[in-house]
């Protein structure tokens, strides 16, 4: 069975100084409802290539592809807290996530900067900096 590597995500960018000093939360797969998402990261995997053997189910090389969407009251912090997150996520290769991985390679596929306006319409709404992050990993 192959593992994710989601979680550990989720727990290294929610504890990263730059995310808990501005009050950000790190989510995985949807904000909880009545959260306020103007100070939120959130994590999706959107791809999985498990390259296994022939000889046996087994997960020697992941290949993972998560979107982190990080949503900003402006887009100027929104873009700042995804720098420190693009940082280091960049910093993982070579280094062990969680206590069963070894990331092998991480490469930023594509950022995105967006605006998301408020419930009324209004130019208040959100500053919205997405990047997306291919991850290879093994077992350590």
């Amino acid at each position: 069975m192959s593992a994710t590597l989601k979680p550990d995500l989720r727990n290294r960018i929610a504890g990263l100084s730059a995310v808990t000093a501005a009050g950000f939360a790190a989510y995985i797969d949807r904000l909880p409802q009545h959260q306020d998402d103007y100070k939120s990261v959130l994590i999706r995997r959107v791809g999985f290539n498990a390259n296994s053997t022939l000889e046996v189910d087994d997960d020697d090389l992941v290949t993972e592809t998560f979107v982190i969407e990080t949503r900003g009251k402006n887009s100027q912090t929104a873009e700042s807290i995804n720098d420190a997150i693009v940082d280091d996520l960049q910093a993982l290769q070579g280094t062990n996530v969680g206590s069963s991985r070894t990331v092998m390679a991480v490469n930023v596929d594509d950022q995105t900067d967006g605006h998301e306006f408020d419930d009324f319409g209004d130019d208040s709404g959100n500053g919205i900096v997405t990047s997306t992050f291919t991850i290879m990993h093994v077992p350590q």
